[in-house]
């Protein structure tokens, strides 16, 4: 089995690129941020440009900005099992009610698992890439074909795209082999309804119900092999596969077939004899002394119809070998590869998104902070923090300034001693003004507390969907 992938440095810059027929193949700069919110804050503070007192502030602001929006986080997840429960394949709970979801809540589903993607930064991939990667081959060297119209919903989105080494067996040798990597994948699906397969004849698995949402969750999926995250992918072999198992088959039936054809020449002079008499044998070339000797013949014939039967036999099961190891080394690579599947999927990209949105949130109010004193809008906002994470991090990234400054606009309250306090305020002009350090370690404090006893409730993050960041 080849070995999993081993990330390479995030390179200075990614280009975009696309093959002559207009495929997206390098996403180019993300919004991803690949490091830990505690090493983000760590950079921050090792500039100085906040004094002691303030990098504690600082310190103690970023904790309770984490605390607020997993509280936060967590009443939108409790929302979101309540929804996906009816969808739910792995469902251990026993509804009092209607088990069955309405159509309104199957596309809120779908929705939801849009916009947690899209917030914990992945970008999707579009049915089109998906048709193109059945073209190309990587790692899994297969014949493959998924149809896409047997769901109602196919939503994939990935994060992370690198370029990797990894080691493969070929014949008798090894070698490395470069390809692209998606990091993470998130693939959601839909089938369709009994009335569809039996109207169009496809095959459908009887373990896959049409009422119900599969979600999947995979790390390291080499680019051009997404179509084996697919239930319904049907394999077949390829060209060399077919030469391999096909030109032995047919060497060996035409020697099997030059040493029946006489035998079956005299059993079939036999039938002429007995059936009209020896002049018609004769002009057949059929002698009587073969005639004769037809029980010798017929023996020939029948171990060799045995021998063919077991040269066919044989064949047959090569081929059902080859199959065998077809689906071995499939189950083999989503094996290692999946993280988590249905109602985890969301738990994990809530997570991912809480993250997300804490690095994003942290740096810009930094860069607000410590910049100049007249304000910044959105729009310098997002190229300070780029240049920023080129400078500080050598790595190119795309920030979404939009969903951050979204969030922290609807950061408000009544501190006690502070009266009405808002965290990030923006003028006529469009530019930021934040709180002053102190007001906002106030304010956080205010609001954890209070959302945590669940008396004042969060801003509506999660209509505060991640959109593309500021041009």
């Amino acid at each position: 089995m080849p070995s999993d992938p081993e990330p390479v440095a995030i390179p200075p810059e990614q280009p975009q690129s696309e093959d002559p027929q207009g495929v997206t193949l390098c996403a180019g700069e993300e919004a991803f941020l690949p490091w830990l919110r505690e090493d983000l804050e760590r950079l921050c503070l090792e500039e100085g440009k906040l004094t002691q007192d303030e990098a504690e502030m600082f310190r103690e602001f970023c904790r309770l900005l984490s605390t607020y929006l997993h509280l936060d986080f967590h009443g939108n997840l409790r929302t979101i099992e309540e929804l996906y429960a009816h969808f739910d394949p792995d469902r251990e709970t026993v509804p009092l009610g209607d088990a069955a979801g309405s159509h309104q809540d199957e596309l809120e589903v779908v929705r939801c698992f849009r916009e947690l993607a899209e917030r914990s930064n992945y970008y999707e991939i579009s049915a089109k890439m998906i048709e193109h990667c059945l073209d190309a081959v990587t790692l899994i060297d297969l014949k493959t074909k998924v149809e896409l119209d047997d769901f109602d919903h196919v939503v994939c989105y990935a994060r992370g795209d690198i370029h990797s080494e990894t080691t493969v067996r070929k014949m008798w040798k090894t070698r490395k082999l470069e390809l692209d990597v998606l990091q993470r994948v998130v693939l959601l699906l839909k089938y369709k309804n009994v009335a569809y397969f039996a109207r169009t004849g496809r095959p459908r698995k009887e373990e896959l119900r049409s009422d119900l949402i599969y979600t999947f969750y995979y790390k390291h999926v080499p680019k051009y092999d997404l179509e084996f995250l697919f239930p319904n992918v049907e394999i077949g072999m390829n060209l060399k596969d077919k030469l391999l198992l096909g030109v032995p088959a047919i060497g060996g039936s035409i020697l099997v077939l030059t040493k029946l054809v006489p035998q079956i020449l005299i059993i079939t002079g036999l039938v002429v004899f007995l059936v009209a008499g020896p002049e018609a044998a004769r002009r057949m070339g059929v002698s009587d002394e073969s005639v004769n000797q037809v029980l010798p013949a017929v023996t020939a014939l029948l171990g060799l119809t045995i021998a063919l039967g077991g040269f066919a036999f044989k064949q047959w099961n090569a081929i059902r070998r080859k199959r065998f190891e077809f689906l071995k080394n499939v189950a083999e690579q989503l094996f290692y590869r999946k993280l988590a599947n249905n109602q985890a999927v969301f738990n994990r990209l809530m997570s991912s998104a809480e993250a997300e949105e804490s690095k994003e949130m942290i740096l810009a109010l930094y860069q607000l902070w410590t910049g100049p004193e007249e304000g910044q809008t959105a729009a310098g906002l997002d190229r300070r923090l780029e240049d920023w994470i080129q400078r500080r991090l050598d790595a190119k990234v795309d920030f979404d300034i939009d969903g951050p400054i979204s969030y922290l606009t609807r950061l408000s309250g009544s501190p006690p001693g502070l009266g009405e306090t808002v965290l990030l305020d923006t003028d006529e002009d469009g530019r930021m003004c934040p709180a002053p350090l102190p007001e906002a370690v106030a304010l956080m404090r205010h609001l954890v507390t209070n959302s945590a006893l669940g008396v004042n409730p969060s801003p509506a993050s999660s209509s505060a969907s991640s959109s593309t960041s500021g041009e």
